[in-house]
């Protein structure tokens, strides 16, 4: 008969040996996930790479209320009219994703800016008191004000989505002389009341559906607006779950995608 500790130490060689196998298994995918994601890039970065003279692509931190801040501004010709993309969110930055816009850097000066408290422009020394409607108007105006002495240009286009575009129309009702024009996307009007709206259809929905776990959940968290992101995050699961394929949100692996196909900035 085998010592105890003999048999022991042979009964844990499977077990050694499975977790090296799921160890090197581990290794193996986050390589080929690092060699895709270059990949990606390289075939991004060839797709839109600006092959012009006359053009500009530029990383550059500016100053805007006080705060540093960071903007992208890329085209084919630094003469064409400049183009200023509000992100949503709030907190959702959409530098990541430029190379989805690249079309319209053939015909404008495309600036992506990552507003005070997202993406690149995130900081733990920004003062809460800083974060509010007031403060993203003045920052908008006063970055209209930067591009429009930067590129000479009397006017500059603003679009914006969802969150950006209450930023953007608060922004053009103040000084509507910088803009020649103002795109939305997603206008938001009354974000609290949009809120509710979608709450009580997911639960008509349930209801309708005969969901009674969607009832449930949709029940004990009550209707918006929400303290904790986890209940904001239950509800629009529900609204997702519950809309058709033409209405249904974007899903989060699809945004991911979207940024690792990106080139590093």
């Amino acid at each position: 008969m085998l010592p105890r500790h003999k048999e022991s130490s042979k009964a844990a060689r499977p077990i050694r040996r499975a977790i090296m196998i799921l160890l090197l298994l581990l290794a193996v995918s986050i390589v080929s996930i690092l060699v895709l994601r270059t990949i990606w890039q390289h075939q991004t970065n060839e797709r839109i790479k600006i092959a012009s003279p006359t053009g500009i692509n530029l990383l550059e931190k500016i100053r805007l209320g006080g705060l540093d801040q960071w903007i992208l501004i890329r085209g084919w010709n630094r003469d064409n009219p400049v183009l200023l993309l509000m992100h949503g969110g709030p907190g959702f930055p959409c530098m990541p994703f430029a190379h989805v816009a690249s079309e319209l850097e053939k015909r404008f000066v495309v600036v992506h800016w990552d507003q005070r408290g997202a993406g690149k422009s995130y900081s733990p020394s920004i003062p809460a008191s800083s974060m509010n409607m007031k403060q993203f108007v003045i920052d908008t105006l006063e970055l209209t004000n930067l591009l429009r002495a930067r590129f000479n240009k009397q006017h500059i286009l603003l679009a914006a989505h969802s969150w950006g575009s209450m930023i953007a129309a608060l922004a053009v009702a103040q000084a509507r002389e910088r803009f020649s024009a103002y795109v939305a996307v997603s206008q938001a009007a009354n974000a609290p009341e949009s809120e509710r709206l979608l709450y009580r259809w997911a639960l008509d929905k349930g209801a309708e559906e005969g969901n009674k776990k969607a009832n449930a959940e949709l029940k004990q968290i009550g209707q918006p607006p929400y303290e904790r992101f986890a209940d904001y995050n239950k509800m629009t699961g529900w609204i997702g779950r519950f809309s058709s394929e033409e209405h249904r949100p974007i899903t989060r692996w699809r945004f991911v995608r979207l940024a690792l196909d990106r080139c590093a900035a």
